[in-house]
């Protein structure tokens, strides 16, 4: 079966020197000392599947292909400097609703002429990326975001029907049932496919739910790639300053200040801090209000409002 783009930790990193038996443990290949302590390397694999090249033909990557590799990165960031002491809160093993937050803070570094600049030329000349190249792609993104975003609503809105309390269990053990939960979404008119709309209606003895692989994985938390992809662009406009950076700072995405930022107050947690504490201090660097700031770092109802208030990027 094709497996598609994904990561996985072989070895997470975490503390040992605190494990029993840990004093016969050596630094070596697999551990490392810092601070007096000691921490497993991770291994960390990624698989993209990428589409091979022609025989004699280069292994290009295509603005999808080069998006998912960043995305995937995240994760592994996520895995490598997630250190604490529990491997079960290491990295990417943080609750469901933030685990998309490192990946899709990285696919704006996909995007960052900043970036890009590093290592994108032409494979033959070694010309740098044209930056009309780069505003035409942004274009194109602009111009189907809509569709876009209509597409992860109806996604996470079919995931919510799926895991709901109150899908009829009995229903629920009938060949067929998902198809018939799927059909119903579609002519949901909260998502413009009812009667006399046109948009992606069901097609009968179609059962597009079985290509949805993060069904299982992600069940009833497929919204937080919606939701993470509000508070990766916050993170990227307010501290790392992307898309509006300040006419009196000079920082550019790559500034080593604001990733060390990234790295300590979210990053190495892991699932071992609350992850709105971790929000709250990546965004508390002075360019958000502390009355923000505190709002963020509750957690709560008023949280979530204030999270509501924040624009959804385009990606």
């Amino acid at each position: 079966a094709h497996v598609g783009a994904a990561h996985f930790t072989a070895r997470c990193a975490r503390r040992v020197d605190d494990d029993v038996g840990a004093a016969t443990v050596d630094a070596g290949s697999t551990v490392v000392e810092r601070d007096g302590m000691r921490f497993q390397l991770p291994v960390v694999v990624l698989i993209c599947n990428f589409p091979a090249p022609e025989p004699g033909a280069p292994p290009l990557l295509s603005w999808g292909n080069l998006e998912t590799i960043f995305h995937e990165i995240g994760h592994a960031m996520h895995s490598m400097l997630g250190q604490n002491g529990f491997h079960n809160v290491a990295g990417t093993r943080c609750p469901v609703d933030f685990v998309e937050l490192p990946s899709v803070l990285m696919e704006h570094f996909a995007r960052s002429p900043h970036a890009l600049a590093l290592f994108a030329s032409h494979f033959k000349t070694g010309a740098p990326l044209p930056p009309e190249l780069l505003r035409q792609r942004a274009r194109r993104r602009q111009r189907y975001a809509a569709l876009d975003l209509h597409a992860q609503l109806f996604m996470s809105a079919l995931d919510q029907r799926y895991h709901a309390a109150a899908l009829d269990p009995e229903g629920a053990g009938r060949p067929g049932w998902s198809t018939q939960v799927l059909a119903r979404v579609h002519a949901d008119p909260m998502f413009g496919c009812g009667p006399g709309h046109a948009l992606f209606g069901h097609v009968e003895n179609t059962r597009w739910q079985a290509r949805f692989t993060h069904l299982v994985g992600y069940g009833a938390s497929y919204y937080s790639y919606l939701l993470d992809r509000v508070l990766a662009g916050r993170i990227w406009d307010r501290v790392f300053q992307g898309d509006h950076p300040s006419e009196q700072s000079a920082r550019d995405p790559l500034n080593r200040d604001a990733g060390e930022r990234l790295r300590s107050e979210l990053l190495r947690w892991g699932g071992g801090r609350n992850p709105w504490t971790c929000l709250a201090a990546v965004l508390d660097n002075g360019s958000t209000s502390h009355r923000e700031i505190e709002a963020i770092s509750r957690g709560n109802r008023q949280a979530m409002l204030t999270v509501g208030t924040w624009r959804l990027p385009d990606m």
